[in-house]
């Protein structure tokens, strides 16, 4: 509508008169309303950039996109560096384990080794190991089986005094 119409029938309503003299054109009034939406768009959206600007933000997309890959590389290799370190950790401890057991053997054997000078130790060692004795003596070889049969045989031994 045009303004002319629209200010025409403003006019016309508040008299209260009707007037038929002016020829509404719709096409027009279409276009004119077409031209305020455009408008309206325009102001709304930022305006256009130029060639070089469009560039620069292409730059700097670029830049971040490069720094975000850089980083998550960094942080790709902080983690598989942890990931190592946590396992030689765990490997150092079953090490340092395996080490304890070792040095603890190793006392105990030189232990042994300062005692093959003490005769005591030696008839000992061959009675209980060798199962050697000597001579007139008599060995007896109770089979482990047997004696495990004779201890559930015996009765258990109280605490009570006999009368």
């Amino acid at each position: 509508m045009s303004r002319r119409a629209a200010e025409a029938m403003k006019n016309n309503s508040r008299s209260g008169a009707v007037q038929y003299d002016e020829v509404i054109d719709f096409d027009q009034i279409r276009k004119e309303r077409r031209e305020k939406r455009k408008e309206k768009l325009e102001k709304k959206k930022p305006v256009e950039k130029d060639a070089l600007s469009r560039r620069k933000a292409a730059k700097r997309r670029r830049f971040m996109i490069l720094c975000t890959a850089g980083i998550l590389f960094v942080a790709a290799l902080v983690v598989s560096a942890g990931v190592k370190v946590w396992n030689l950790q765990k490997e150092k401890q079953e090490t340092q384990a395996e080490l304890d057991a070792l040095t603890q053997k190793q006392a105990e054997l030189k232990n042994e080794l300062s005692q093959l000078d003490n005769e005591e130790y030696i008839e000992q060692e061959a009675r209980s190991e060798l199962h050697m004795i000597f001579p007139g003596e008599i060995m007896y070889v109770i089979p482990m089986e047997s004696f495990a049969e004779i201890e559930e045989a015996l009765p258990e031994e109280s605490d009570a005094k006999p009368e």
